[in-house]
């Protein structure tokens, strides 16, 4: 599926990152308002989520963000946070909460007219709908996104958009226009000096030489060049993603051992996260590889 470590990073890395956290939850719990509180969560919420990947304390803060807008009475807010709950729910591979937050979210947005929190819904409604093969409709969706940015001249929305629009022509077959998009997000992610972004397409593209032009060489230079920023974001959900695609690329390749290894510690990783699709997709890729491995002559 597309895209949508070494001991000693983990110990260097961490510290600055829990420091962070544990920062913000002193200026949650110091905050004399229930709006700078909710502020503060939805913080800790993408600092869970961008910098370590634990999807379950990031959904955790952005439930309590939320139950605090709606207390207020702010939905443009509460649409951010329901926006946030919706994309923790389908990265822990949980769709129908998901589609329920986005559909609610994308509700709210439009009642204020609040551009950012309408496109934000529309992406994930799209993106659900292509994990669930309705492809059409994801289509109608990324399309209406994309209308959006392109008015409001929004080069980080767009560069998300052409992502997800590569990843829904690359599930339909369509390999000329999946790849002519990822490289158009890959260019604005790279001129909007998007970190993120940039690792995400890359996977993408390594992802397309995997499946549509079977070069394994050429997915892993871009897997390797998307895992270095992960890593240096400290993502562990990310990098148990990306793990699995290498993974694939050397099981093209029968190195064996390194396919084992990899894959244990995406395992590893995937569990810390709190991912459920991406540990079924470790423990899939472990009983391939053994079962490749039993076909190899001895």
């Amino acid at each position: 599926m597309y895209r949508i470590l070494i001991c000693f990073l983990f110990t260097a890395l961490f510290q600055p990152i829990f420091s962070q956290i544990d920062s913000l939850k002193l200026v949650a719990s110091s905050s004399k308002t229930d709006t700078g509180k909710a502020a503060s969560y939805i913080k800790i919420a993408r600092s869970y989520y961008n910098n370590e990947g634990l999807l379950d304390s990031s959904l955790i803060y952005y439930d309590k963000a939320a139950v605090l807008y709606k207390k207020n009475n702010l939905p443009a807010k509460l649409a951010k946070a329901l926006n946030g709950k919706g994309l923790i729910y389908r990265e822990k591979g949980v769709y129908k909460d998901a589609l329920d937050n986005c559909l609610q979210a994308l509700s709210l947005a439009e009642g204020v007219k609040d551009t950012a929190q309408i496109t934000s819904s529309l992406n994930g409604i799209a993106i659900i709908n292509q994990i669930q093969q309705d492809f059409d409709k994801a289509y109608e969706y990324y399309k209406k996104c994309e209308v959006i940015h392109l008015t409001t001249n929004n080069k980080y929305g767009l560069a998300s958009t052409y992502n997800n629009m590569g990843l829904l022509f690359s599930e339909k077959k369509d390999q000329d226009r999946s790849h002519a998009y990822f490289r158009k997000a890959l260019k604005l992610n790279e001129e909007n000096k998007d970190e993120r972004g940039i690792a995400t397409a890359c996977e993408n593209i390594g992802l397309h030489y995997l499946n549509f032009e079977d070069s394994a060489e050429k997915a892993l230079e871009h897997f390797y060049r998307s895992i270095a920023i992960w890593r240096g974001m400290n993502d562990v959900n990310s990098i148990a993603i990306t793990l699995d695609y290498i993974v694939t690329a050397k099981l093209k390749q029968k190195k064996y051992t390194e396919c084992i290894d990899t894959a244990n510690l995406s395992l590893d990783l995937a569990t810390r996260a709190g991912s459920i699709f991406s540990i079924k997709q470790a423990h899939e890729k472990l009983y391939l590889i053994y079962e490749e491995m039993n076909d190899v002559p001895k």
